[in-house]
């Protein structure tokens, strides 16, 4: 599942992300995959990104296919993995 697009979205009170409605109803038709898990995980320049379970891991097998003598590698490793959260979405 292909989520493109950009959004200037808040946090509301309760630390809530509202998402687009064209990004809601992409995940209602793939329902499986909100099932499954969505995760969310820093972007770049202060953006957030969104992925299904299945995408992380390809995310996490690519990384794992890189040099980890590289430091770079090793940080983003890091940072990336321990900043993704599991989240729900709200009916």
């Amino acid at each position: 599942m292909l989520l493109t697009g950009t959004f200037a979205r808040v946090v509301d009170d309760k630390q809530r992300i509202a998402l687009p409605k064209r990004i809601r109803e992409i995940l209602e038709a793939g329902a499986d995959a909100k099932e499954r898990g969505l995760f969310l995980t820093p972007g770049t320049d202060t953006s957030l990104a969104l992925y299904t379970e299945e995408v992380l891991t390809v995310l996490g097998q690519r990384l794992a296919e890189t040099s980890p003598n590289r430091r770079d590698v090793r940080a983003f490793g890091r940072v990336f993995y321990a900043q993704a959260e599991r989240v729900e979405l709200d009916e």
